[in-house]
């Protein structure tokens, strides 16, 4: 039997996320600036969290490897009236695709 450990995803820098994906400024055309970024362990699924200056909401968009191996936007969602939200939203939805990934 198998048992599956949930792991939060980790805080990496701007530079590690330009690596794994390096269309993060044209991303940034459709999030605005983004501000905090995370990689689950294996780096197949990416997040990021964009505060929005004019109105103070903050977004965040998951980035899943398909089965090419290719990074692409999963999900986006926006308008969350807080920081730590816009946070727990994000790590839910990563560690949700995570534990999906695990199943298949």
């Amino acid at each position: 039997m198998q048992t599956s450990q949930k792991t939060h995803p980790r805080m990496i820098s701007r530079n590690e996320f330009d690596k794994l994906f390096p269309d993060r400024p044209v991303l940034e055309t459709f999030t605005g600036e983004l501000v905090e970024w995370f990689a689950n362990e294996a780096n197949n699924t990416l997040g990021a969290i964009d505060h929005e200056q004019e109105t103070g909401t903050w977004s965040y968009v998951v980035i899943k490897r398909n089965q090419e191996g290719v990074l692409r936007v999963s999900e986006l969602n926006e308008n969350i009236v807080s920081r730590p939200a816009a946070e727990a939203e994000l790590f839910r939805k990563m560690e949700t695709d995570e534990t999906m990934e695990a199943t298949e």
